[in-house]
């Protein structure tokens, strides 16, 4: 009988590491979760960040393609030259 206690006691030493082991892998699996999700929001505001500077650079690029259009279309109007800009076809 005292073979059964013993046997007992290294399972149950077992169990308990076992439950300890699984815990801390589970706390180091939690704390890289949290650091992936913690650079994943950072990447999304970045991401945010270089699109928002895109469009006004692009918006830019468009105020400035349309205001040589604009300076172009008078100069040849000034040279009176003919010139597709502005008369709808390329």
């Amino acid at each position: 009988m005292e073979h059964w206690h013993e046997l007992f006691v290294v399972l149950g030493a077992f169990v308990a590491s076992s439950f300890a082991v699984v815990r801390l892998a589970l706390g180091q699996q939690r704390a890289v979760s949290d650091r992936f999700m913690a650079y994943l929001e950072a990447e999304t505001v970045r991401q945010s960040v270089a699109m928002e500077n895109l469009r006004q650079a692009v918006e830019r690029l468009s105020d400035g393609v349309r205001e040589n259009t604009l300076l172009t279309r008078q100069l040849a109007e000034w040279l009176q030259v003919s010139t597709p800009i502005g008369r709808g076809t390329n």
